[in-house]
C-alpha cells in the first residue's frame, strides 16, 4: 500500500465500516452498477443484435427490474464488505511493516 492510499484509507476507515459497505457497496456498485449500468449495456447489446423487443408492460421486463434492484444492493454490499476487508488487510499489512 503507498503512502497515500494508506492516508485516504486511514480517514475512509474513520468513517466506519458500515458507512463503506453501504455507500461504496450497496449503492455505487449495487444499484448504480448493476442495477442501472449493466441494464442500459444490456438493452444497447440486445437492440444492436435485433433481437430488441422492448415494452414496460412485458412481464418479462417488469420482473427483470425487480429481480435487478432486489439483488444488486445485497450483492453490492457483499462486494462491498469484500473490499473492506481487502483493503483492512493491506492496511493492516502496510501499517505492520512501518513499525
Amino acid at each position: 500500500m503507498k503512502p497515500k492510499h494508506f492516508e485516504k484509507w486511514e480517514k475512509t476507515r474513520a468513517k466506519g465500516k458500515s458507512e463503506f459497505i453501504l455507500r461504496n457497496g450497496g449503492v455505487i456498485f449495487g444499484l448504480v452498477g448493476m442495477g442501472l449500468l449493466v441494464p442500459i449495456g444490456l438493452t444497447i447489446i440486445e437492440f444492436i443484435s435485433n433481437d430488441f423487443t422492448f415494452s414496460f408492460f412485458n412481464k418479462n421486463f417488469q420482473f427483470g427490474i425487480i429481480g435487478r434492484l432486489m439483488t444488486a444492493f445485497p450483492v453490492g454490499c457483499l462486494w462491498g464488505w469484500i473490499m473492506w476487508e481487502w483493503m483492512e488487510w493491506s492496511y493492516q499489512r502496510a501499517k505492520s511493516k512501518l513499525k
